[in-house]
C-alpha cells in the first residue's frame, strides 16, 4: 500500500520468495493471497521487459479507489489489476470482474492520471490471473490479459 514502510514491504517480498522457492503452502488468509498473487504478478510482468512505478496505489482524494500495479511498458502506461484464486475456486479471476468493479477500475485510472503529474500519450487496462494451488509441489499458474476494454457501463 501507500503506507507501506520499507522494511515492511522488503520482509512481507522475503516472505513471499521463501513461500515460492521452497514450494510452500500459501496462507489461506485472503490479504496474504492477494499479496502473493500480487507479488507472482509483478515478477512476471518484469520477466516481459515492465518497469512498475507503484505497487497497490491508492487515490489522495478517495481512498477506496485502488489500482494493483501501475507499470510502464515501452511508453504506454498500464494500469494492472490482479486476480489471485485458488485453482479450486468455482469462477476464474477473468470471470469475476463484473460491471461495478470494471466502473471502479475505470474511475481509479482517471482519478491517477488526474492526479499523477506522468505524461503518457497512452494508457491501458491488463488483468493478471494467478491461479494457487491449494497443495505443495503444484505449478502456479499466471495469465496477462492486455488491454481490457473499460467502456462505460
Amino acid at each position: 500500500m501507500n503506507g507501506d514502510k520499507p522494511m515492511e514491504r522488503i520482509m512481507r517480498d522475503l516472505y513471499f520468495l521463501y513461500l515460492f522457492v521452497f514450494n510452500q503452502r500459501i496462507p489461506l488468509k485472503p490479504s496474504t493471497r492477494g499479496g502473493f498473487g500480487e507479488w507472482i504478478a509483478l515478477r512476471m510482468l518484469k520477466k516481459k521487459g515492465f518497469q512498475c512505478i507503484h505497487r497497490n496505489w491508492r487515490s489522495s482524494s478517495d481512498r477506496r479507489m485502488e489500482i494493483d500495479l501501475i507499470c510502464v511498458d515501452r511508453q504506454c502506461l498500464v494500469f494492472v489489476e490482479v486476480r489471485s484464486r485458488s485453482v479450486n475456486a468455482m469462477v476464474s479471476g477473468w470471470q469475476s470482474l463484473n460491471k461495478q468493479k470494471l466502473k471502479s477500475l475505470r474511475r481509479a485510472c482517471m482519478l491517477y492520471l488526474f492526479e499523477s503529474n506522468k505524461d503518457f500519450n497512452n494508457h491501458r487496462l491488463d488483468v493478471v490471473e494467478v491461479d494457487i494451488p491449494t497443495k505443495t509441489n503444484k505449478k502456479i499458474d499466471s495469465f496477462h490479459h492486455e488491454n481490457i476494454a473499460i467502456l462505460k457501463t
